[in-house]
């Protein structure tokens, strides 16, 4: 199971975030720190990071000139191969799909909330969540959506 994914502009700004399991509060704090790491990789040591493994996490990344894509999974025993086929496939329709807003730098996180149901779509086919964690996922999204939206207001 994947518990988050963040595509993050290299400035640090999270473009898009889908949380599964409904634990993340600090959407911006997590993608900053997650931003940061890719920096610090590619500024001091001239490599990309491709995981970090916690005791009971592991983050991958999929890096490209301008985006980061870190995928947070509890689940050691996915393979590697999956998740990074996955991640490949999520970030070029990414691009695809919003490749007007990134040209023009449009980067309002609510240009690209109607993302979730790609990304959704990318790890069920291939095998990374299943469809029946998606029904209480998605409801607990749009409440988490409009209570945002209420806040902000």
């Amino acid at each position: 199971m994947v518990s988050n994914i963040f595509i993050i502009h290299e400035s640090g700004l999270c473009l898009f975030s889908r949380d599964y399991e409904q634990n993340t509060q600090k959407v911006d704090l997590i993608s900053g720190l997650l931003s940061a790491f890719s920096s610090f990789a590619r500024v001091l040591i001239g490599e990309d990071v491709n995981e970090i493994r916690l005791e009971q996490h592991r983050i991958l990344y999929e890096v490209t000139d301008t985006l980061i894509l870190a995928l947070i999974t509890p689940e050691i025993r996915i393979s590697k191969k999956k998740l990074s086929s996955a991640m490949k496939k999520i970030i070029h329709s990414f691009l695809h799909q919003y490749h007007d807003y990134l040209k023009e730098e449009l980067f309002e996180p609510q240009l690209f909330r109607d993302f979730t149901s790609t990304v959704d779509q990318i790890l069920t086919t291939r095998g990374v969540i299943k469809k029946t964690n998606l029904s209480k996922s998605s409801k607990e999204s749009k409440q988490s959506t409009i209570l945002l939206e209420e806040y902000l207001s």
